[in-house]
C-alpha cells in the first residue's frame, strides 16, 4: 500500500512543499505505529482499532495482559498474519512504555519496529 509519510510527531511529512508518500514495510510499520498509539475506542470510524490503555496505565500492570494486548491490537488490523515477538520496558519516572516488536504482514513483509507511548 501507499499511505501518506508521517513525521516523528505525527504531522504530514512535507519536504520541499511537497507532500511525502510511504510504500512497502515502511507504510506497515508506520501503520502498526499509529494502531498502538491510538486508545482503544478512541478512532470513531472504527472503534475497535487501538490498544487498550487502561491494561498499561494500571497501578500494578499484568506483562502478560499488557503482550497479550499488543498482540491483538495488532491482529485486529487485519493487515497483519502473524506477531512474532513483543517485548516492552516501561519508565515509570517519565510515564512512558516502549514497545519493541517484530510482525508479518499479510503481504509476506516483515516489520521490526519501537513504539513510544507516552502514558
Amino acid at each position: 500500500m501507499i499511505d501518506l509519510k508521517l513525521d516523528q510527531t505525527g504531522d504530514l511529512l512535507l519536504e520541499k512543499g511537497e507532500l511525502q508518500l510511504i510504500e512497502e514495510d515502511q507504510e506497515l510499520a508506520q501503520y502498526a505505529k499509529l494502531t498502538l498509539q491510538t486508545n482503544l475506542g478512541e478512532w470513531f470510524l472504527d472503534p475497535m482499532i487501538g490498544m487498550d490503555f487502561e491494561i498499561i496505565l494500571q497501578k500494578n500492570p499484568d506483562e502478560d495482559e499488557i503482550r497479550t494486548e499488543i498482540t491483538r491490537a495488532l491482529m485486529e488490523t487485519g493487515r497483519f498474519s502473524a506477531v512474532e515477538s513483543v517485548d516492552f520496558s516501561y519508565s515509570r519516572s517519565v510515564r512512558t512504555l516502549g514497545i519493541y516488536f517484530t510482525a508479518t504482514g499479510v503481504n509476506g513483509e516483515t516489520v521490526e519496529d519501537e513504539v513510544i507511548i507516552n502514558a
